[in-house]
């Protein structure tokens, strides 16, 4: 360990591989700012400022992690699907733009050899040109909500974007839950029939079927109910005003639907994107507490390691565990094939005690 702490001591103050991974640990998986750890060392006695703290997340990402992250987004462009969503994030400190106005965080979750890449990143818009250029030349399955921010992504590349039934359900279950059910008493129906198509996909994962399996169920199972769902849309669809909620909710899976039926044609494929929905969660969480990056280097080196400890975390390693291991071997990497062995989801002895 002595050897790894003289690497470290360039990263703006002496950070062993333990300290570092467990500042990191404590803010990206417990949610805890960095003031409020230094307030906890200094309840210790330990002199450990949120300034230099701050400062080895940036260090470590613009001389480490980028590498890392680029690897990642190559094998994650290898993936037979990707899911993407996005949410919020506020920048304090960013060029063109005034204080408060809202900036993005985007995630992608990937499927590749058995593996799952989660990736996030940081974007000072909403525009479709973050997810085309971040998914240049992918060809595959692209799976999201309606936000239309992704049909240039799926024009520019060789991609069959797939859309999501968790948020038709929402709407029509909005219908029957918030509104009095007595005005759309259809709402009940539709919500029965889209509840039939997860009960077979819960019989799917319950039984843990291969690919093929599951295609010749839901070929057999799934698509008389996708019937019974389309002729319900097409025959209540001149009942209600489209600017009514339920009018609103037919017109959105209709306009939708080849992307929602898509999921049919390949047993590897989902019905949702609650995967990568699930994945947001985490950033959401932290996002409560420390409310906002100061700086778009701030928030691109965090970016970096959600997706580092996402990922570790969906690949059944241990955030803390991993993190340290990777801090003690980063200064010995020198080629890509040394970065490789350390990526989040790369199946080798390297990381003892994470599994």
């Amino acid at each position: 360990m002595q050897n790894n702490q003289k690497r470290l001591e360039y990263w703006n103050g002496i950070a062993t591989a333990s300290i570092a991974a467990f500042v990191f640990k404590s803010k990206f998986v417990d949610a805890l700012p960095f003031y409020r750890q230094e307030k906890i060392y200094s309840s210790l006695g330990i002199d450990l400022d949120s300034k230099t703290m701050c400062n080895w997340q940036i260090y470590i990402y613009y001389n480490y992690l980028v590498r890392l992250i680029d690897l990642m987004k190559t094998d994650l462009k290898k993936s037979y699907l990707i899911q993407a969503d996005e949410t919020t994030v506020q920048v304090v400190h960013e060029e063109g733009k005034p204080p408060g106005s809202k900036s993005y965080m985007w995630v992608y979750r990937g499927y590749h050899n058995d593996k799952v890449i989660l990736l996030y990143d940081y974007c000072p818009n909403r525009k479709g040109d973050n997810p085309k250029k971040y998914l240049k030349d992918y060809e595959g399955y692209l799976q999201t909500d309606g936000y239309d921010g992704y049909n240039l992504t799926v024009k520019e590349n060789k991609i069959i974007h797939l859309a999501c039934w968790a948020h038709a359900r929402r709407k029509f279950f909005n219908c029957f839950k918030v509104i009095k059910e007595i005005d759309y008493p259809e709402s009940k129906i539709i919500l029965d029939h889209i509840q039939a198509l997860y009960a077979i996909e819960k019989t799917i994962r319950e039984k843990g079927l291969s690919f093929d399996k599951i295609y010749e169920i839901r070929q057999a199972e799934s698509k008389l109910v996708i019937e019974k769902i389309e002729k319900w849309l097409l025959d209540n669809a001149e009942k209600y005003p489209p600017i009514s909620a339920m009018g609103e909710a037919i017109n959105y899976t209709l306009k939708l639907w080849n992307n929602l039926t898509a999921y049919l044609s390949d047993g590897r494929l989902q019905i949702d994107n609650n995967s990568v929905e699930n994945s947001i969660r985490p950033f959401v969480i932290g996002r409560k507490n420390w409310l906002f990056s100061q700086t778009a280097n701030g928030a691109n080196s965090s970016a970096a390691l959600y997706s580092l400890i996402e990922t570790a975390k969906a690949n059944d390693k241990e955030p803390y565990n991993y993190l340290k291991n990777l801090f003690e071997k980063l200064p010995e990497a020198k080629t890509d094939e040394d970065y490789k062995k350390l990526l989040p989801y790369f199946d080798n002895n390297l990381f003892n005690g994470v599994n």
